[in-house]
């Protein structure tokens, strides 16, 4: 038997002070006091999600068997990022450019350009990195049509007094997020893929989905879990490449790269396997970045 919900936890409170107060601030005031006022919650945030770094951190030494002295400056690291895409969702919500945008540099361009020649689509796999919001803005800047495959708020996240009230506001906020988006729950999601690579588009996916009509057992990062084979589905139904791409921002801007395809054949066993690597490998890559240290 499952354990019940709690009538509140502290997502809660954090999303409603991002969906309202904190959205009301940034509309209303000058941009001086918004960088202010960053600089503040560079040293209020990691105290308010202490619990979250302290479990960033154990996670991060038990499922990438890093020693202690290696894990803590991650999860220090992790919620640094955590807030900086804090800032990206806000600014993109109110329509508040307020610092500066980050400079783009493309890598593994040529492996995207030689996949899009087949006319058939393509389909771009990563996992849930904070900076693929920007990423898709690049990509889009640059005339590709991406539709991006998002999986809707878990009500399970939130605590049973709100519950009902916050999904579906969450959920619009999601759609404004990512205005070129399909949500996985969506009747119609299978469809839109498929006419978006029909049409030569790009449609990215996230495959460290743990909740997924398409999810497998596998071993990933150490610990049996699920992820999501959507992406190899949908290759093998419209016969277009799966690139790997990853998102990573520093201080000398964001770095957007393309692998080359995925080798996906007919033993599907093997496909799975190659699926897996990929998905670790891009977590290994940029731990720091990886969104689901404390929801995966």
């Amino acid at each position: 038997m499952s354990a019940r919900r709690p009538l509140l936890v502290l997502g809660d409170l954090l999303w409603f002070i991002q969906a309202y107060p904190l959205l009301w601030v940034v509309r209303a005031s000058p941009a001086f006091f918004l960088r202010a006022m960053a600089v503040a919650m560079n040293h209020l945030y990691p105290l308010v999600r202490l619990h979250s770094g302290r479990l960033a951190a154990r996670r991060m030494k038990e499922w990438l068997l890093l020693p202690e002295n290696e894990a803590r400056p991650l999860a220090r690291s992790y919620l640094r990022h955590s807030l900086e895409s804090l800032y990206v969702e806000t600014s993109l919500l109110t329509g508040r450019d307020w610092f500066a945008p980050p400079v783009v540099q493309f890598a593994g361009r040529e492996n995207l350009d030689h996949a899009l020649q087949n006319r058939r689509g393509v389909i771009l796999l990563s996992v849930h990195q904070r900076s693929r919001r920007q990423a898709i803005a690049a990509l889009r800047a640059c005339s590709h049509s991406v539709l991006f495959l998002r999986t809707n708020s878990q009500r399970a996240r939130f605590g049973r007094l709100f519950a009902d009230w916050i999904v579906p506001r969450n959920e619009r906020m999601s759609a404004t997020l990512f205005p070129d988006s399909v949500a996985a729950q969506d009747p119609n999601c299978t469809l839109r893929m498929l006419a978006r690579l029909r049409e030569g588009g790009i449609v990215l996916i996230v495959g460290d989905v743990p909740r997924s009509p398409s999810a497998v057992a596998v071993t990933f990062l150490n610990h049996r879990r699920s992820i999501s084979t959507g992406a190899l589905d949908l290759a093998r139904l419209c016969r277009c490449p799966v690139l790997p791409f990853t998102a990573a921002s520093d201080e000398a801007g964001l770095r957007i790269e393309f692998g080359k395809p995925l080798e996906v054949g007919p033993d599907a066993a093997a496909n799975v396997a190659t699926l897996t690597a990929e998905l670790e490998r891009q977590v290994k890559a940029n731990p720091a970045q990886w969104e689901m240290w404390t929801d995966f």
